[in-house]
């Protein structure tokens, strides 16, 4: 039985899915774009260049616990 009383340790592990396709600009011309979401949380983040998946990235895995390097 769960204990809801009991604080909930961070995640040691994440679950992101991403999605990219090519859009149409028009001219022969096309951009990848892409969203990625968190899975955990349900957040959704549309993106059109690499930084913003990053920051989006990296800003869900800020609360996330680090390995326990002591018990290697």
């Amino acid at each position: 039985m769960i204990n809801m009383d009991k604080p909930v340790p961070p995640r040691r592990s994440q679950l992101f899915t991403v999605r990219l396709w090519m859009e149409d600009l028009g001219d022969g011309q096309g951009e990848w774009r892409g969203s990625v979401r968190h899975v955990m949380n349900d957040e959704l983040c549309y993106f059109r260049d690499w930084s913003a998946l990053i920051d989006f990235l990296l800003a869900n895995l800020s609360d996330t616990e680090p390995p326990d390097t002591n018990s290697m």
